[in-house]
């Protein structure tokens, strides 16, 4: 039972990565083409779509950005066109920024997979010091390896280190691969180095005869020096960010109402340009601002956690 309920949450987990009838029609559309022209850059992105865990080849992710990039640019040059039609003088300007919309759009299309890799990352980094104690403890518990990946693909508070053990599980429980081969393999596609580190060290204490509840100890206590390095770290990187808001996102704006309102003192502006700078400035950049910083805050309060 427990390796049936481990193989649907990761076949579910397969499934929620992209695999959807849109994306299955246009690899039937797209794929047969992309297929033919792979170069070592397929190779590498096949590399990177392995440890995004996206479920799926450069093929089949160059015909789904394919897929997605047609459907943006007809959709897009048919919003264009009739605001072009009405207003012929930006033409050009229309023209022009279609095309670099769908630029930009093809662009973050292709940076999805980097983006999924350090988001796991930074994930797996976030609870590792947490899960190596969890290590410590089944291993001092007299649990197998198997037995330890199976205990911490079940156990969901370990988030995206319960996803790779997980892998580890149902490839040596349902796909007949050995423990040590299957760990292997996590580590030369894991996104995380750190991780990876720590699975080869079980793979070579194993190999050479070593204790491995000594090994998770010895890791154990060498990841509490590591966490309060790190911890260090966050609350210097918090504290800069504290003191750029207050500068850029406080100051700044209030500094630049104050320097608008005084010029339209001296040199009186049209109410309505002044009125739409006003608008511009409390309506989108305050804003920008106060989102940009909020995501780097979370980010970096997210680094670690106890």
């Amino acid at each position: 039972m427990n390796r049936i309920s481990l193989f649907r949450n990761s076949h579910g987990n397969s499934q929620e990565n992209g695999q959807n009838s849109s994306v299955k029609f246009s690899q039937r559309v797209f794929s047969g083409y992309f297929a033919k022209k792979r170069t070592k850059d397929s190779w590498k992105l096949d590399m990177t779509l392995r440890r995004s865990r996206m479920g799926i080849n450069s093929s089949q992710f160059y015909s789904s950005v394919a897929f997605y990039q047609l459907i943006f640019a007809v959709i897009s040059i048919a919003a264009a066109v009739p605001v072009s039609i009405l207003e012929m003088r930006l033409a050009f300007i229309i023209a022009s920024s279609v095309f670099l919309i769908n630029v930009i759009f093809l662009a973050v299309q292709l940076e999805v997979p980097g983006l999924r890799v350090t988001r796991l990352r930074k994930s797996i980094d976030s609870v590792l010091t947490l899960s190596i104690g969890f290590f410590a403890t089944m291993a001092s518990s007299g649990l197998t390896i198997d037995e330890m990946m199976r205990v911490m693909g079940e156990n969901r508070l370990y988030g995206a280190i319960s996803d790779e053990a997980r892998l580890i599980y149902i490839r040596t429980n349902l796909f007949g691969m050995d423990i040590i081969s299957s760990i292997r393999e996590s580590v030369r596609t894991n996104p995380s180095q750190r991780l990876a580190d720590l699975l080869q060290g079980v793979v070579t204490s194993t190999n050479s005869g070593g204790d491995v509840k000594e090994y998770f100890l010895y890791r154990a206590s060498e990841s509490q020096d590591d966490t309060r390095a790190r911890l260090r770290q966050n609350a210097e990187s918090m504290g800069v960010l504290s003191e750029s808001f207050i500068t850029v996102g406080v100051a700044f704006p209030l500094i630049l109402l104050i320097i608008i309102a005084v010029i339209a003192d001296l040199f009186p502006l049209n109410t309505s340009r002044l009125t739409l700078i006003l608008f511009f400035i409390s309506g989108l950049v305050i804003p920008v601002l106060i989102a940009v910083f909020a995501y780097f805050m979370q980010d970096e309060a997210g680094g670690i956690e106890l």
